[in-house]
Protein backbone atom coordinates (compact mmCIF):
# COMPACT_ATOMS: atom_id res chain seq x y z
CA UNK A 1 0.00 0.00 0.00
CA UNK A 2 1.56 3.53 -0.79
CA UNK A 3 0.83 6.70 0.88
CA UNK A 4 2.03 10.12 0.11
CA UNK A 5 0.64 13.56 0.32
CA UNK A 6 -0.37 16.23 -1.48
CA UNK A 7 -1.81 19.85 -1.07
CA UNK A 8 -0.46 20.21 2.34
CA UNK A 9 -0.38 18.06 5.55
CA UNK A 10 -0.20 13.83 5.22
CA UNK A 11 -3.46 12.66 7.40
CA UNK A 12 -2.66 9.45 9.07
CA UNK A 13 -5.59 7.11 8.71
CA UNK A 14 -4.95 4.67 11.30
CA UNK A 15 -8.27 2.91 10.86
CA UNK A 16 -8.46 2.48 6.79
CA UNK A 17 -4.59 1.23 7.16
CA UNK A 18 -5.46 -1.40 10.00
CA UNK A 19 -8.36 -2.71 8.58
CA UNK A 20 -7.12 -2.58 4.99
CA UNK A 21 -3.97 -5.10 5.92
CA UNK A 22 -3.77 -8.12 4.45
CA UNK A 23 -3.23 -8.75 0.49
CA UNK A 24 -3.11 -5.17 -0.98
CA UNK A 25 -1.89 -5.93 -4.71
CA UNK A 26 -3.00 -2.65 -6.93
CA UNK A 27 -4.01 -0.75 -3.33
CA UNK A 28 -2.82 2.64 -3.08
CA UNK A 29 -3.52 5.74 -1.03
CA UNK A 30 -3.80 9.55 -1.19
CA UNK A 31 -4.30 12.19 1.54
CA UNK A 32 -5.16 15.54 0.63
CA UNK A 33 -5.65 18.50 2.83
CA UNK A 34 -5.53 22.09 2.35
CA UNK A 35 -3.05 24.21 4.59
CA UNK A 36 -5.50 26.30 5.79
CA UNK A 37 -4.58 26.67 10.07
CA UNK A 38 -8.33 25.56 10.68
CA UNK A 39 -10.48 22.62 12.78
CA UNK A 40 -10.74 19.45 9.29
CA UNK A 41 -12.90 17.41 8.39
CA UNK A 42 -11.65 14.26 7.28
CA UNK A 43 -13.61 12.06 4.99
CA UNK A 44 -12.53 8.85 3.49
CA UNK A 45 -13.16 7.43 0.38
CA UNK A 46 -12.68 3.67 -1.08
CA UNK A 47 -12.83 2.76 -4.46
CA UNK A 48 -11.60 0.30 -7.15
CA UNK A 49 -10.59 1.93 -9.58
CA UNK A 50 -6.45 1.98 -9.68
CA UNK A 51 -6.09 2.39 -13.47
CA UNK A 52 -3.73 5.46 -13.59
CA UNK A 53 -5.36 7.56 -16.27
CA UNK A 54 -8.59 7.20 -14.03
CA UNK A 55 -6.62 7.68 -10.90
CA UNK A 56 -5.10 10.99 -12.00
CA UNK A 57 -8.41 12.42 -13.24
CA UNK A 58 -9.84 11.69 -9.55
CA UNK A 59 -6.75 13.21 -7.67
CA UNK A 60 -7.36 16.54 -9.88
CA UNK A 61 -10.58 16.47 -8.85
CA UNK A 62 -10.45 15.75 -5.35
CA UNK A 63 -7.47 18.60 -5.03
CA UNK A 64 -9.96 20.96 -6.77
CA UNK A 65 -12.50 19.90 -4.04
CA UNK A 66 -9.96 20.78 -1.32
CA UNK A 67 -9.10 23.99 -2.67
CA UNK A 68 -12.76 25.21 -2.88
CA UNK A 69 -13.59 23.91 0.42
CA UNK A 70 -10.89 24.64 2.99
CA UNK A 71 -11.81 23.02 5.68
CA UNK A 72 -12.06 19.43 4.37
CA UNK A 73 -8.99 16.93 3.94
CA UNK A 74 -10.09 13.39 1.93
CA UNK A 75 -8.22 10.52 2.28
CA UNK A 76 -8.17 8.30 -1.24
CA UNK A 77 -7.73 4.88 -1.10
CA UNK A 78 -8.49 2.08 -4.05
CA UNK A 79 -7.44 -1.25 -4.62
CA UNK A 80 -8.49 -3.54 -7.02
CA UNK A 81 -9.61 -7.61 -7.16
CA UNK A 82 -11.84 -9.29 -4.92
CA UNK A 83 -9.75 -8.22 -2.16
CA UNK A 84 -11.54 -4.82 -2.33
CA UNK A 85 -14.73 -6.05 -1.07
CA UNK A 86 -13.57 -8.37 1.41
CA UNK A 87 -11.86 -5.50 3.02
CA UNK A 88 -14.89 -2.77 2.41
CA UNK A 89 -17.61 -5.97 4.07
CA UNK A 90 -14.99 -5.82 7.22
CA UNK A 91 -15.16 -2.10 7.50
CA UNK A 92 -18.64 -1.70 7.32
CA UNK A 93 -19.52 -4.63 9.30
CA UNK A 94 -17.55 -3.14 12.30
CA UNK A 95 -18.77 0.03 11.70
CA UNK A 96 -15.44 1.95 10.40
CA UNK A 97 -17.01 2.35 6.76
CA UNK A 98 -15.52 4.72 4.77
CA UNK A 99 -17.69 8.15 4.22
CA UNK A 100 -17.80 7.65 0.50
CA UNK A 101 -17.02 4.47 -1.47
CA UNK A 102 -18.03 2.54 -4.76
CA UNK A 103 -19.94 -0.66 -4.83
CA UNK A 104 -21.56 -3.09 -7.64
CA UNK A 105 -24.84 -4.08 -8.39
CA UNK A 106 -24.99 -7.16 -6.01
CA UNK A 107 -23.04 -5.63 -2.96
CA UNK A 108 -25.70 -2.55 -2.99
CA UNK A 109 -28.39 -4.95 -2.93
CA UNK A 110 -26.75 -6.16 0.19
CA UNK A 111 -25.34 -3.39 1.52
CA UNK A 112 -28.85 -1.15 1.50
CA UNK A 113 -30.55 -4.24 3.06
CA UNK A 114 -28.00 -3.73 6.27
CA UNK A 115 -28.66 -0.22 6.23
CA UNK A 116 -25.22 0.69 4.73
CA UNK A 117 -26.04 3.41 2.23
CA UNK A 118 -27.74 6.60 2.66
CA UNK A 119 -30.87 8.01 0.17
CA UNK A 120 -29.26 10.52 -2.52
CA UNK A 121 -32.93 12.03 -3.44
CA UNK A 122 -31.64 15.21 -1.92
CA UNK A 123 -28.66 15.93 -4.12
CA UNK A 124 -29.43 18.80 -6.44
CA UNK A 125 -27.22 16.99 -9.32
CA UNK A 126 -29.02 14.11 -8.88
CA UNK A 127 -31.36 15.86 -11.31
CA UNK A 128 -28.89 16.08 -14.09
CA UNK A 129 -28.96 12.57 -14.74
CA UNK A 130 -30.34 10.92 -18.15
CA UNK A 131 -33.99 9.57 -17.84
CA UNK A 132 -32.54 5.91 -18.70
CA UNK A 133 -29.65 6.41 -16.20
CA UNK A 134 -32.39 7.53 -13.45
CA UNK A 135 -34.39 4.54 -14.26
CA UNK A 136 -31.60 2.70 -12.82
CA UNK A 137 -30.76 4.38 -10.00
CA UNK A 138 -34.32 4.93 -8.85
CA UNK A 139 -35.28 2.21 -6.89
CA UNK A 140 -39.54 1.09 -7.05
CA UNK A 141 -40.40 3.03 -3.56
CA UNK A 142 -38.71 6.23 -5.38
CA UNK A 143 -35.20 5.58 -3.25
CA UNK A 144 -31.57 6.85 -4.77
CA UNK A 145 -28.86 5.05 -3.26
CA UNK A 146 -26.38 5.52 -5.47
CA UNK A 147 -24.52 7.97 -8.43
CA UNK A 148 -22.61 6.53 -10.99
CA UNK A 149 -20.36 8.23 -12.94
CA UNK A 150 -20.62 6.63 -16.20
CA UNK A 151 -22.12 3.85 -18.64
CA UNK A 152 -19.32 1.09 -19.59
CA UNK A 153 -19.57 -1.14 -22.75
CA UNK A 154 -18.16 -4.74 -23.68
CA UNK A 155 -17.05 -5.41 -26.65
CA UNK A 156 -15.59 -8.09 -29.23
CA UNK A 157 -12.01 -6.69 -29.72
CA UNK A 158 -10.84 -8.12 -33.50
CA UNK A 159 -7.52 -8.72 -34.94
CA UNK A 160 -8.16 -7.06 -38.56
CA UNK A 161 -5.00 -8.72 -39.74
CA UNK A 162 -6.41 -12.03 -38.85
CA UNK A 163 -9.59 -11.71 -40.66
CA UNK A 164 -8.14 -10.49 -43.42
CA UNK A 165 -5.66 -12.91 -43.86
CA UNK A 166 -8.70 -15.41 -44.13
CA UNK A 167 -10.63 -12.95 -46.41
CA UNK A 168 -13.30 -12.74 -43.20
CA UNK A 169 -15.79 -9.83 -42.33
CA UNK A 170 -16.26 -9.39 -38.53
CA UNK A 171 -18.84 -11.33 -37.79
CA UNK A 172 -22.60 -9.61 -36.58
CA UNK A 173 -24.47 -12.06 -35.45
CA UNK A 174 -23.90 -15.56 -33.84
CA UNK A 175 -24.25 -17.96 -36.96
CA UNK A 176 -20.92 -15.88 -38.29
CA UNK A 177 -19.44 -15.27 -34.93
CA UNK A 178 -19.49 -19.10 -34.72
CA UNK A 179 -18.37 -19.90 -38.32
CA UNK A 180 -15.11 -17.34 -37.78
CA UNK A 181 -14.13 -19.30 -35.01
CA UNK A 182 -14.36 -22.31 -36.80
CA UNK A 183 -12.22 -21.42 -39.61
CA UNK A 184 -9.33 -20.38 -37.21
CA UNK A 185 -10.04 -23.50 -35.04
CA UNK A 186 -9.68 -25.51 -38.44
CA UNK A 187 -6.21 -24.37 -38.41
CA UNK A 188 -5.06 -25.01 -34.96
CA UNK A 189 -5.69 -21.85 -33.33
CA UNK A 190 -7.91 -21.11 -29.92
CA UNK A 191 -9.32 -18.14 -31.56
CA UNK A 192 -11.35 -16.45 -28.82
CA UNK A 193 -10.01 -14.40 -25.57
CA UNK A 194 -12.16 -14.41 -22.39
CA UNK A 195 -11.16 -14.02 -19.24
CA UNK A 196 -12.55 -15.80 -15.69
CA UNK A 197 -15.98 -14.14 -15.32
CA UNK A 198 -16.80 -10.88 -17.05
CA UNK A 199 -16.69 -12.59 -20.98
CA UNK A 200 -18.93 -15.44 -20.64
CA UNK A 201 -20.69 -13.61 -17.90
CA UNK A 202 -21.78 -10.65 -20.41
CA UNK A 203 -22.03 -13.70 -23.20
CA UNK A 204 -24.87 -14.92 -20.95
CA UNK A 205 -26.64 -11.93 -20.06
CA UNK A 206 -27.04 -10.61 -23.78
CA UNK A 207 -27.00 -13.60 -25.15
CA UNK A 208 -30.32 -14.12 -23.27
CA UNK A 209 -32.07 -11.19 -22.43
CA UNK A 210 -31.27 -9.16 -25.80
CA UNK A 211 -35.51 -9.23 -27.47
CA UNK A 212 -36.26 -7.09 -23.97
CA UNK A 213 -34.42 -4.20 -24.85
CA UNK A 214 -34.47 -4.52 -28.82
CA UNK A 215 -38.31 -4.87 -28.29
CA UNK A 216 -38.79 -2.44 -25.25
CA UNK A 217 -40.21 -4.96 -23.28
CA UNK A 218 -37.63 -4.88 -20.18
CA UNK A 219 -40.55 -4.53 -17.69
CA UNK A 220 -42.19 -7.67 -18.49
CA UNK A 221 -38.00 -8.95 -17.80
CA UNK A 222 -37.92 -7.42 -14.73
CA UNK A 223 -41.50 -8.58 -13.48
CA UNK A 224 -39.92 -11.93 -14.44
CA UNK A 225 -37.14 -12.29 -12.73
CA UNK A 226 -38.16 -10.26 -9.45
CA UNK A 227 -41.68 -12.12 -8.81
CA UNK A 228 -40.05 -15.91 -9.79
CA UNK A 229 -41.98 -16.41 -12.62
CA UNK A 230 -39.97 -19.49 -13.27
CA UNK A 231 -36.58 -20.84 -12.67
CA UNK A 232 -33.47 -18.27 -13.03
CA UNK A 233 -32.00 -20.77 -15.26
CA UNK A 234 -35.04 -21.08 -17.63
CA UNK A 235 -34.78 -17.28 -18.25
CA UNK A 236 -30.70 -17.73 -18.81
CA UNK A 237 -31.38 -20.44 -20.81
CA UNK A 238 -30.57 -19.26 -24.30
CA UNK A 239 -27.50 -17.29 -23.05
CA UNK A 240 -25.97 -20.11 -21.23
CA UNK A 241 -26.27 -22.61 -24.38
CA UNK A 242 -24.33 -19.31 -26.60
CA UNK A 243 -21.41 -19.21 -23.55
CA UNK A 244 -21.41 -23.12 -23.86
CA UNK A 245 -21.26 -22.84 -27.65
CA UNK A 246 -17.97 -20.96 -27.30
CA UNK A 247 -15.78 -23.02 -25.20
CA UNK A 248 -14.77 -25.44 -28.33
CA UNK A 249 -13.08 -22.22 -29.40
CA UNK A 250 -11.31 -21.13 -26.02
CA UNK A 251 -7.77 -22.16 -24.31
CA UNK A 252 -10.45 -22.82 -21.25
CA UNK A 253 -7.30 -23.54 -19.08
CA UNK A 254 -5.35 -20.54 -19.66
CA UNK A 255 -8.13 -18.29 -19.63
CA UNK A 256 -8.86 -19.59 -16.07
CA UNK A 257 -5.98 -17.85 -14.60
CA UNK A 258 -6.80 -14.65 -16.70
CA UNK A 259 -8.13 -12.06 -14.75
CA UNK A 260 -9.88 -9.36 -16.00
CA UNK A 261 -8.72 -5.59 -17.02
CA UNK A 262 -4.86 -7.50 -16.56
CA UNK A 263 -4.29 -10.13 -18.55
CA UNK A 264 -6.84 -11.34 -21.26
CA UNK A 265 -5.73 -8.11 -23.45
CA UNK A 266 -1.97 -8.84 -22.29
CA UNK A 267 -2.75 -12.12 -24.34
CA UNK A 268 -4.88 -10.69 -26.93
CA UNK A 269 -1.76 -8.09 -27.82
CA UNK A 270 0.37 -11.08 -29.11
CA UNK A 271 -1.76 -10.84 -32.19
CA UNK A 272 -2.20 -15.38 -31.79
CA UNK A 273 -5.91 -14.85 -31.81
CA UNK A 274 -8.03 -13.39 -33.62
CA UNK A 275 -11.32 -12.53 -30.94
CA UNK A 276 -11.84 -10.87 -27.35
CA UNK A 277 -14.57 -10.48 -25.29
CA UNK A 278 -13.63 -7.71 -22.42
CA UNK A 279 -14.85 -4.52 -21.36
CA UNK A 280 -14.39 -1.75 -24.00
CA UNK A 281 -12.52 0.15 -21.44
CA UNK A 282 -9.63 -2.03 -22.01
CA UNK A 283 -9.12 -0.25 -25.41
CA UNK A 284 -6.87 2.46 -24.09
CA UNK A 285 -4.37 -0.24 -22.16
CA UNK A 286 -4.47 -2.59 -25.16
CA UNK A 287 -3.31 0.55 -27.12
CA UNK A 288 -0.39 1.27 -25.09
CA UNK A 289 1.09 -2.21 -25.54
CA UNK A 290 1.19 -0.95 -28.86
CA UNK A 291 0.28 -4.27 -30.48
CA UNK A 292 1.68 -4.55 -33.92
CA UNK A 293 -1.56 -5.47 -35.56
CA UNK A 294 -4.55 -3.45 -36.48
CA UNK A 295 -7.80 -3.96 -33.93
CA UNK A 296 -11.37 -2.53 -33.52
CA UNK A 297 -13.77 -3.06 -31.14
CA UNK A 298 -17.34 -3.86 -32.44
CA UNK A 299 -20.66 -5.10 -30.72
CA UNK A 300 -21.35 -8.56 -29.50
CA UNK A 301 -22.16 -10.54 -32.43
CA UNK A 302 -24.85 -12.84 -29.85
CA UNK A 303 -28.14 -12.45 -31.43
CA UNK A 304 -29.29 -15.26 -34.33
CA UNK A 305 -30.34 -11.84 -36.61
CA UNK A 306 -27.48 -9.17 -35.42
CA UNK A 307 -25.66 -7.96 -33.15
CA UNK A 308 -26.43 -5.44 -30.11
CA UNK A 309 -23.77 -3.23 -27.47
CA UNK A 310 -24.34 -4.65 -23.93
CA UNK A 311 -23.86 -1.40 -21.50
CA UNK A 312 -23.66 -1.30 -17.58
CA UNK A 313 -24.14 1.81 -15.58
CA UNK A 314 -20.87 1.80 -13.99
CA UNK A 315 -19.02 3.25 -10.75
CA UNK A 316 -21.58 3.54 -8.48
CA UNK A 317 -20.36 5.76 -5.90
CA UNK A 318 -22.43 5.86 -2.47
CA UNK A 319 -22.39 7.34 0.73
CA UNK A 320 -21.96 5.34 4.58
CA UNK A 321 -25.38 5.93 6.12
CA UNK A 322 -23.55 5.61 9.16
CA UNK A 323 -20.73 8.27 8.29
CA UNK A 324 -20.14 10.95 11.10
CA UNK A 325 -19.66 13.17 8.33
CA UNK A 326 -22.77 12.80 5.99
CA UNK A 327 -23.54 15.89 5.20
CA UNK A 328 -20.25 16.78 4.52
CA UNK A 329 -20.21 13.46 1.97
CA UNK A 330 -22.96 14.62 0.07
CA UNK A 331 -21.92 17.83 -0.68
CA UNK A 332 -18.66 16.20 -1.93
CA UNK A 333 -20.89 13.66 -3.74
CA UNK A 334 -22.55 16.27 -5.76
CA UNK A 335 -19.92 18.34 -6.07
CA UNK A 336 -18.21 15.56 -8.06
CA UNK A 337 -21.56 14.80 -9.97
CA UNK A 338 -20.89 18.51 -12.03
CA UNK A 339 -21.21 17.86 -15.31
CA UNK A 340 -17.35 18.86 -16.44
CA UNK A 341 -16.09 16.55 -13.57
CA UNK A 342 -18.61 13.59 -14.67
CA UNK A 343 -17.28 14.16 -18.46
CA UNK A 344 -13.34 14.24 -17.18
CA UNK A 345 -14.41 10.82 -15.30
CA UNK A 346 -16.09 8.84 -17.86
CA UNK A 347 -13.32 10.02 -20.76
CA UNK A 348 -10.83 8.34 -18.57
CA UNK A 349 -12.50 5.00 -18.06
CA UNK A 350 -13.47 4.97 -21.68
CA UNK A 351 -16.88 5.08 -21.31
CA UNK A 352 -20.13 7.35 -21.68
CA UNK A 353 -21.31 10.12 -20.09
CA UNK A 354 -24.26 9.83 -17.69
CA UNK A 355 -25.52 13.21 -17.76
CA UNK A 356 -27.53 15.04 -19.94
CA UNK A 357 -25.83 16.82 -22.66
CA UNK A 358 -22.75 15.23 -22.57
CA UNK A 359 -21.09 13.34 -25.13
CA UNK A 360 -22.52 10.10 -27.07
CA UNK A 361 -19.26 9.31 -28.08
CA UNK A 362 -15.98 6.83 -26.29
CA UNK A 363 -12.59 8.41 -27.61
CA UNK A 364 -13.80 10.53 -29.68
CA UNK A 365 -11.39 10.41 -32.66
CA UNK A 366 -10.55 6.76 -31.76
CA UNK A 367 -11.19 5.02 -35.36
CA UNK A 368 -10.90 1.24 -33.36
CA UNK A 369 -14.01 2.86 -31.34
CA UNK A 370 -16.00 3.78 -34.63
CA UNK A 371 -18.69 0.80 -34.21
CA UNK A 372 -19.30 0.90 -30.49
CA UNK A 373 -19.54 5.00 -30.95
CA UNK A 374 -21.93 4.21 -33.77
CA UNK A 375 -24.53 1.27 -32.11
CA UNK A 376 -24.80 4.03 -28.61
CA UNK A 377 -25.85 6.60 -30.98
CA UNK A 378 -28.51 4.11 -32.77
CA UNK A 379 -29.45 2.86 -29.29
CA UNK A 380 -28.84 -0.70 -30.55
CA UNK A 381 -28.13 -0.85 -26.99
CA UNK A 382 -28.89 -2.94 -23.66
CA UNK A 383 -28.54 -2.88 -19.74
CA UNK A 384 -26.28 -5.78 -18.29
CA UNK A 385 -27.21 -6.55 -15.15
CA UNK A 386 -30.44 -4.42 -15.12
CA UNK A 387 -30.48 -2.38 -11.41
CA UNK A 388 -34.14 -3.14 -11.54
CA UNK A 389 -33.39 -7.05 -11.22
CA UNK A 390 -33.20 -7.51 -7.67
CA UNK A 391 -31.54 -10.60 -8.16
CA UNK A 392 -27.13 -10.78 -8.04
CA UNK A 393 -26.79 -11.48 -11.80
CA UNK A 394 -23.29 -10.37 -11.62
CA UNK A 395 -21.86 -12.92 -8.44
CA UNK A 396 -23.96 -16.14 -9.84
CA UNK A 397 -22.87 -15.39 -13.80
CA UNK A 398 -19.17 -14.78 -12.50
CA UNK A 399 -19.26 -18.04 -10.68
CA UNK A 400 -21.07 -20.00 -13.93
CA UNK A 401 -18.82 -18.73 -16.05
CA UNK A 402 -15.83 -20.20 -14.50
CA UNK A 403 -17.57 -23.41 -14.01
CA UNK A 404 -18.34 -23.00 -18.01
CA UNK A 405 -14.69 -22.93 -19.00
CA UNK A 406 -14.11 -25.18 -16.13
CA UNK A 407 -16.02 -27.89 -18.20
CA UNK A 408 -19.31 -28.01 -15.44
CA UNK A 409 -22.21 -30.13 -17.14
CA UNK A 410 -25.44 -27.29 -17.64
CA UNK A 411 -27.24 -28.91 -15.22
CA UNK A 412 -24.59 -27.71 -12.95
CA UNK A 413 -24.57 -24.18 -14.56
CA UNK A 414 -28.28 -24.40 -13.73
CA UNK A 415 -28.42 -24.74 -9.99
CA UNK A 416 -25.67 -22.04 -10.24
CA UNK A 417 -28.35 -19.64 -11.01
CA UNK A 418 -31.41 -21.53 -9.30
CA UNK A 419 -29.64 -21.78 -6.13
CA UNK A 420 -31.43 -20.17 -3.30
CA UNK A 421 -33.52 -18.17 -6.22
CA UNK A 422 -36.71 -17.81 -3.08
CA UNK A 423 -34.18 -15.74 -1.62
CA UNK A 424 -32.87 -13.44 -3.98
CA UNK A 425 -35.75 -11.31 -4.44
Amino acid sequence: MKTWKACGCLVLALGLLLQGCGSNEGARTKTMSSNKNQEKVVLTFYGNKVAADEVAVMEEILNDYMKANPHVSITYESLKGNDYYKILDKRLDSGNGDDVFIVDHDHLLRYQKKGYVAKLNDLPAINDYLPQVMDQMRWSDGSIYYAPTSISAFALFCNMDMLKEQKLAVPQNFGDFKKACAVFAANGKKPLIVNQDLSLCTAIISGSWHSYYSQNKTAELCKAVNEKQQPMSSLLADGITKAMELTPYIDTQKCLTFKKNTDDFKEFAKGEAPFMLTGAWNNPRLAKLQPKFNYALYPYPIKDDGNILLTNVDTRMVVNANSKNIEESKRFLNYLLQSDKMERLAQSMSSFGVLKGTKKKQAEGDKRMAAINEAYAAENTMIGSDDRIKYPMWSRSFKASKAILAGASRKEVEKIFDADYNQAK
